[in-house]
Parts: structure tokens; sequence; C-alpha cells
């Protein structure tokens, strides 16, 4: 279970659409905020049975055993099955999720705190590999923007950054 935190809608919706295509097997939802309202809280719903992965006297998580999209999974024979939340920071406020792993657009250093807080949250397992990834520039940079953190951010056009690389 999986946490792709992107900084704007637009660009949420473009690698989700990628993902889609590049990882068919693979169960791939699109979080933010602008969501039609019966969607959101359908989604939100369905993501806090998945992502609320406390264990209960130590048993097995209960909510991954019943969860419609694992079973689908499993009836198509599979064992395992990516599930990937592409989110903007509407993940950050309000939803206590529990992520296996995180790649993160840069962004305020605020977000990303919030951001890596999602993973391994409940569990709180030993870690022997890295389990979060914070990408080197963030999209706006790669497509060429002179101001690559003015929305969400600060900076302008008139008074870039001096280096966008994390």
């Amino acid at each position: 279970l999986g946490l792709v935190r992107i900084a704007n809608i637009n660009q949420a919706v473009s690698v989700t659409r990628s993902l889609s295509e590049r990882t068919p097997h693979a169960r791939i939802a699109c979080h933010h905020s602008p969501l039609p309202r019966i969607v959101r809280f359908m989604l939100e719903r369905s993501l806090d049975r998945l992502l609320t992965r406390k264990i209960p006297d130590g048993g097995p998580h209960i909510a991954q055993e019943i969860h419609d999209a694992v079973r689908r999974a499993r009836n198509e024979g599979r064992e395992e099955t990516v599930f990937i939340v592409v989110a903007t920071p509407v993940e950050e406020i309000g939803r206590d999720h529990d992520f296996d792993w995180a790649v993160i657009e840069p962004s305020r250093v605020q977000s990303i705190v919030q951001t890596v807080g999602r993973v391994n949250r409940h569990r709180l397992q030993a870690m022997h590999c890295p389990n979060v990834a914070v990408l080197q520039f963030n999209f706006r940079h790669a497509r060429g923007d002179v101001a690559s953190f003015s929305q969400p951010g600060l900076e302008h056009n008139d008074r870039p950054y001096a280096s966008h690389d994390l």
C-alpha cells in the first residue's frame, strides 16, 4: 500500500494516468479535494477501511481481509497486489492512514513531514530498507517553470529561488 504525494491536482491526475498505463495490475486511486462530494466520501471511506492498520489483540488486520479491492485482487489469482494512492496535500489533513511506502514531490518542509508521518504509522515496524523517497526536483522544475514553488509556495517569477534542487 503506497502513497505518491504530488503538490498540485493537475500533476496528480497526470501521474495517476501514467501509473495506470504503466502498472496495469496495480490498483490506483487519485485523491484530491475537488472530487465530487459523493466520490470523495466513498473514496475516503474505502481508504479509511484499507489504511487503518491498527492490529487489535495482535490478530490479523480485519479490514484488509474483507476489503472489496483486496478480495477482487485475490479472485484474479494474484497473491500480492500493489495499491497506490496518488494524492495532493489533502491526504495530510485529518486522515489516519498507514502506508507501507511513499514517494513525495518536494514542497514545503511541513508537508513532507506530514506525509512521512503517514508511513508505518500504526504498525511501527522496524524498517530494514528505505520506504520513503523524496524526489530531487518537483514537476514544475522538470517542466521548466522559472518559479517552481509558487502554487503552493512563496516563490515568484520576479524572485526565483537560487536552486530547486532538494
